[in-house]
């Protein structure tokens, strides 16, 4: 519950391990939280053991330990970025729902009634919260919690600005921002998110670049490109093909699910640029291929490499 005239702290939030879609989980709730204008935000968990990494470990399933993770070690530079760092603006409409005794009940006066509403249709476009009788909650419109109807809110919520949207139908979505931009789409969709453009192959992947130095994709002298596909133990196996339950636990080594990736970014001078795919920890690997063409530059993320898996890559000047 979010009250408008106070500080709000998310205690707890993460997408478990099992899930193949979790790259996504930093890009789009970084986005959200600041865009809702939230206040703090804890991940569960960075580390709740060391015993994941004890030699001859036996196995088990760390469903929510960032550091044994890399889809949930590099989706958080995503929220450091977006919602930290500011790279995403909050939400300017503003609505607040006020909670009177009368509306505490449902009309028959038998039930009590949620001051939490379900707010997926207008969160996502509108910042949104609870304000009790008597509070100042300047700048947020309120409306009465025994009204609250979709037909109420439609007038309030603006026209989007750009910088995110969502394609519920072709389980795609997309972050625009000058300093970081991407998204999540299926293979063979070609997304255009700002500066950045991507086309997934073989899998469903995350794909987005932050600036490193500068502040804007388009003149940045350093450029941070993540791609995401999803990473198991070797082993694991699940229910089926949804990954919602995992039968057994696998003992191996941490795979990464292969796929590939068309990234092109628009850049002032791309001819300047160099592209370098990057170890876990930052340093440079080897040098990757790219064209040019019409004010682009343009390279293939592959997760498929003989001496490992490859996920991030660095673009730079030279």
């Amino acid at each position: 519950l979010r009250l408008a005239d106070k500080p709000f702290a998310v205690s707890e939030w993460n997408w478990g391990t099992t899930s193949q879609y979790r790259g996504a989980g930093g890009l789009s709730f970084g986005a959200f939280a600041a865009r809702q204008d939230w206040n703090v935000l804890w991940r569960f968990t960075y580390s709740d053991s060391g015993d994941w990494w004890r030699p001859g470990d036996e196995g088990g399933y760390p469903s929510f330990t960032c550091s044994y993770d890399p889809m949930m070690t590099a989706s958080e530079r995503a929220v450091t970025c977006l919602f930290l760092r500011g790279d995403m603006a909050p939400l300017e409409s503003r609505i607040a729902l006020e909670v009177t005794p009368a509306a505490d009940l449902t009309p028959d006066g038998k039930r009590a009634r949620t001051v939490v509403p379900a707010w997926h249709d207008v969160a996502h476009d509108l910042r949104v919260a609870t304000v009790l009788p008597g509070v100042k909650a300047d700048g947020w419109r309120r409306f009465d919690l025994a009204d609250w109807g979709a037909t109420n809110v439609a007038p309030v919520a603006a026209k989007s600005d750009g910088s995110y949207s969502r394609d519920l139908r072709s389980h795609a979505f997309s972050v625009v921002t000058p300093r970081t931009s991407g998204g999540f789409a299926f293979p063979d969709r070609t997304m255009t998110c700002g500066a950045l453009a991507f086309r997934n192959r073989g899998f469903p992947a995350t794909v987005w670049a932050s600036t490193l130095v500068g502040d804007r994709l388009e003149t940045a002298s350093r450029i941070l490109v993540t791609h995401l596909t999803d990473t198991q133990r070797q082993g694991s196996v699940f229910l089926d093909d949804t990954q919602k339950t995992i039968v057994r636990p696998g003992k191996g080594g941490i795979l990464m699910r292969d796929g590939q990736s068309e990234i092109s970014l628009e850049l002032e001078n791309p001819k300047d640029y160099r592209v370098y795919a990057l170890r876990s920890d930052g340093r440079r690997l080897e040098r990757v291929p790219v064209t040019v063409e019409s004010g682009r530059l343009t390279f293939t993320a592959a997760v498929r490499c003989p001496d490992g898996a490859r996920y991030l890559y660095e673009v730079t000047a030279k």
